[in-house]
């Protein structure tokens, strides 16, 4: 595959839409023949082929939603190792029905009804040739919206799927499903993130907490936690010791939606350990309630696999380029926070793509997890400021090169 030195680095070089025209705005690009590779540019530097044999990540995040124009079929593009890639096949059994460049992350199916029989795969292929795995066959999803959650749990696992993160959001009847709409396919396996409509007195209560899961006595006075009930709650937080001791406990009103508390913690709680938060909600007559274990560490921490977590689309593109570290690659906020909160790894470093995901999640695992270091990526150098100021470490621009983020990236994952 063609690349240019552009001083510091190779850049991998696109390849045009169409052989021959170097579109406005691009300052190179590059087109197959028959008697080779045909490079086509604006700038006098060093042009150069590159092999690569490395496959790249298979398309991420696939879904069918059903719309008035049908059915289209969604995804996120696969991470490669050159930090871009040639087309995505999208497959109807066996049979190839359209390759989408790298502008295109929708293709429309013609002719789908439910009940239909076709298996639908996706699969990309990188500037070189090579091809990643093929995705999950598609299946179908039950209808959600209207449910509980607890019905739509048992729904979604009669078909082999999950529900994945809880958002409170849309409208509809209060504690019920109000999305994803339209979504009809999925791939085997998948947790389905729903949105949940607030408020209402006869609402079933949703309730989910995180919280670090290691925090160090001698540095810290309190702690943070991001709730998340569907209706306005009482909510109470009990501390018990290692020894099962009751320490403390919070009180809080919380309205629906998320919200940060503050835990402070009590002078005495000083010997390392493993500490039991039981957390309990309270909406009219529904109570919900959870368990979050965090290790309380002294001078020494127990030895963890260290983790990245990569947050967003912009984010996602680093992942090929970090070595033999496998990050966590997640699509949206609630995700973020349940990956960060990991207690079976020592999380490190978050890749926040803040165009994305909002500053208001920049900031909020800024303070549920102040020693995780976080790098935002934005597009305009006023959310450059603004995700600074929000907490990041390092604020960098989205088109910053994954080989380059990578480096950051470990460079940050060394320290502690």
């Amino acid at each position: 595959m063609p690349a240019t030195y552009d001083g510091s680095a190779w850049r991998v070089i696109h390849r045009v839409p169409t052989a021959g025209t170097l579109p406005a705005g691009w300052v190179d690009g590059f087109f197959t023949a028959s008697d080779g590779v045909h490079v086509l540019t604006r700038h006098l530097s060093l042009f150069a082929l590159l092999k690569d044999l490395q496959a790249p990540q298979a398309p991420q995040n696939v879904r069918g939603y059903v719309g008035p124009s049908g059915l289209t079929i969604r995804w996120l593009p696969g991470s490669d190792n050159s930090g871009t890639y040639d087309y995505v096949t999208a497959f109807a059994g066996s049979t190839d029905t359209g390759r989408y460049g790298p502008d295109y992350t929708a293709a429309t199916v013609a002719g789908w009804n439910p009940g239909d029989t076709r298996i639908f795969r996706l699969q990309e292929t990188d500037l070189a040739g090579n091809t990643s795995v093929l995705t999950e066959p598609l299946q179908q999803v039950p209808p959600l919206v209207g449910l509980t959650v607890d019905q739509a749990w048992a729904a979604l696992a009669a078909h082999g799927l999950s529900v994945g993160s809880v958002t409170v959001g849309g409208t509809g009847t209060p504690g019920t499903i109000s999305g994803p709409a339209g979504l009809a396919l999925a791939p085997e396996g998948a947790a389905i993130d729903v949105t949940v409509a607030p408020g209402g007195a006869t609402a079933s209560l949703v309730f989910k907490v995180v919280t670090a899961p290691k925090l160090k006595a001698a540095k810290r006075t309190t702690m943070a936690a991001r709730v998340l009930v569907t209706r306005a709650a009482q909510v109470t937080a009990q501390l018990i010791s290692p020894r099962r001791v009751r320490l403390y406990t919070w009180h809080f009103g919380v309205q629906a939606g998320r919200t940060i508390v503050r835990l402070r913690i009590p002078r005495e709680v000083r010997r390392p350990g493993i500490y039991t938060l039981r957390w309990t909600a309270r909406a009219g007559r529904d109570t919900a309630s959870r368990t979050v274990r965090f290790r309380l560490v002294g001078r020494r921490a127990p030895v963890q696999k260290i983790q990245v977590v990569l947050a967003g689309t912009a984010a996602q593109g680093v992942a090929g380029t970090l070595g033999k570290q496998k990050p966590a690659v997640v699509a949206s906020a609630d995700p973020t926070f349940d990956a960060a909160a990991n207690r079976n790894r020592d999380v490190r470093v978050i890749v926040v793509d803040a165009d994305e995901l909002g500053l208001a999640t920049v900031h909020d695992l800024h303070v549920v997890f102040p020693s995780v270091k976080i790098v935002a990526l934005a597009a305009g150098p006023k959310t450059m400021a603004a995700a600074l100021k929000a907490g990041a470490t390092i604020v960098l621009p989205r088109t910053t090169p994954p080989e380059t983020l990578a480096k950051i990236v470990q460079r940050l994952a060394k320290k502690r």
